[in-house]
């Protein structure tokens, strides 16, 4: 652990502690929950840690710590917009206040502007027959008031945002009117009150993504380990997992994918009342918010017109992509299906590779805009993907073209391989189903037979199974054939290193692990690598970041 992961696992535990001793029911979230079931430590480049509590949790924490605020250790505060006007923020925030941490959306309120541990609070809300719909238009509307320091419901739909937008100005409306309490008030009672007993979702209170968790996932908790210490996690924490980060979420990410917060003002031996001290005097608090609450409404209305913008952008950009990728098929004289066959993935990748960038960027997705190239194109550039143990890239392509048109037969039977490839992953990762993965490999779906994925779920099930040395030596067999066909597949390799560990050839199975760790990113491959062999390929990811 670097210091400042000392820090906060300093502060976790201290907030284990509290709920533990009082009954308080929470669990690690987000990339500090990834960092204990996928490395059992942090990952190196996050800088604050995520926790999840229901709000009838909540609700306890907040009185205990109201009523008695000596439990909490000195320099230590916990803000809510319960307690602290200028917070503005669904996150609960737990905050070291000898430190300095400044982000800009909390440098107004100062009182979350330390080291800090995040509580986001999940919500119980109707079923989709009683009103989700509406309650989850409702709640979106009370985050974005709330929230005047950014926007805060950016994923919607263009059409949807506009629905949005008119019922965000209606509310600023009657706050205008009535006053922001009143209203604000009213609304909290009616969105954050709804029982849990009749709740089969619940939903991140955080506007930027709209997260909805299945109840069942936190009926019950279990531990990890985090840092040589056990704490709690959803029962069903693959599953909550895959729902926040979707289908790799077992996969350590590269570049951006690396997400940091990148604060103001930084400093670990000074408190931030040090340097917020320093402007606050120079502020009115109340008309700073009121000049964003200002800016937001400004902004609602111009955020349609500034997405189509950036959408026709994209359009021009993938004009072009097709150019380019006509010209280089008509200069390299190439057979796409002869390529495809000859598994020559890094000539395909590199031909589509300006497509998939813009197809697959933040707005396309996100709104669902097709960048126009021929279709038979398109089916070669999906397989390249599929062919390569990437399903769900190929399916994030897919989602968007079934919104802007009927898919073909051709279209559907790739959809079907994606899905295929993604119950395999839920059976291997997230529900360890040795039946589902037996049902799944006797029917295997057409043209799915010598997927890398199938491959993948063959060896795996073979390792669950093996009960002795000639079941581990059929494993590296059956490995060594599959990398013929995948000869850079990471995963395949250890799971040819596992079996020669469990037959006791550790010498082997480290030289096989070392190869395996610098060709797939998968963390679970990582963890066992260091678990049988000792090799710690997060150690090597952390000095990249420092």
């Amino acid at each position: 652990m670097n210091a400042l992961h000392e820090n906060l696992f300093k502060l976790l535990i201290e907030l284990d502690d509290i709920c533990s001793e009082n009954d308080i029911d929470y669990c690690l979230a987000g990339g500090t929950a990834l960092g204990a079931i996928r490395n059992q430590c942090f990952l190196p480049w996050d800088d604050d840690i995520d926790l999840y509590i229901t709000r009838d949790n909540w609700i306890k924490l907040r009185d205990l710590v109201s009523e008695n605020p000596e439990i909490l250790p000195e320099n230590r505060n916990l803000v809510c917009i319960e307690n602290a006007p200028y917070h503005r923020n669904p996150i609960v925030r737990y905050v070291d206040t000898s430190k300095t941490t400044i982000y800009p959306a909390q440098s107004i309120s100062a009182k979350t502007c330390g080291d800090q541990i995040e509580f986001f609070i999940l919500d119980p809300i109707p079923n989709p027959e009683d009103g989700q719909k509406e309650h989850l238009n409702q709640m979106r509307a009370f985050l974005e008031i709330l929230s005047p320091y950014f926007m805060v419901c950016k994923s919607l739909p263009l059409e949807e945002y506009a629905a949005h937008r008119d019922l965000v100005l209606s509310y600023y409306k009657k706050i205008d009117k009535k006053g922001y309490s009143e209203v604000m008030d009213k609304l909290y009672d009616e969105l954050y009150n709804y029982p849990i007993e009749k709740a089969d979702t619940l939903c991140l209170r955080w506007g930027i993504r709209t997260l909805l968790h299945k109840t069942k996932f936190y009926r019950e908790k279990r531990y990890e380990e985090l840092e040589g210490r056990k704490f709690p996690v959803a029962y069903e924490l693959e599953h909550a997992l895959r729902t926040d980060y979707g289908d790799t979420w077992m996969y350590i990410p590269e570049g951006e994918g690396k997400l940091s917060h990148n604060p103001l003002v930084e400093d670990p031996n000074r408190s931030f009342e040090d340097f917020t001290s320093i402007y606050l005097q120079f502020i009115n608090q109340d008309k700073v918010v009121h000049a964003y609450e200002m800016n937001k409404r400004n902004n609602l209305k111009l955020w349609i017109p500034r997405r189509k913008v950036e959408l026709e952008k994209a359009r021009m950009k993938g004009i072009i992509a097709k150019k380019e990728i006509d010209k280089k098929i008509e200069f390299n004289d190439y057979d796409l299906n002869q390529l495809l066959k000859d598994e020559e993935y890094e000539i395909l990748d590199d031909l589509f590779g300006s497509y998939y960038s813009i197809q697959l960027n933040q707005n396309c997705r996100k709104y669902n805009f097709l960048i126009d190239i021929d279709k038979e194109l398109i089916k070669i550039a999906l397989l390249n993907k599929i062919k390569q143990g990437q399903y769900y890239t190929a399916r994030n392509i897919i989602n968007i073209l079934e919104v802007n048109f009927e898919l073909d037969d051709d279209f559907k039977h790739l959809k079907e391989m994606c899905i295929f490839c993604k119950k395999l992953s839920i059976a291997i990762y997230d529900d360890y189903d040795i039946d589902a993965i037996e049902n799944l490999l006797n029917d295997v779906v057409e043209d799915c037979e010598n997927l890398v994925d199938t491959y993948r779920a063959r060896l795996w099930l073979n390792i669950k199974k093996a009960e002795n040395n000639t079941d581990y030596e059929k494993v590296i067999s059956k490995g060594s054939e599959m990398l013929i066909d995948y000869p850079k597949d990471g995963e395949i390799m250890a799971y040819i290193a596992e079996a020669y560990y469990h037959l006791g050839n550790v010498e082997k199975a480290t030289e096989i692990y070392d190869e395996a760790v610098h060709h797939t990113r998968n963390g679970f491959v990582w963890q066992y690598a260091k678990r049988y062999v000792g090799i710690d390929r997060m150690a090597e990811e952390e000095i990249d970041v420092d």
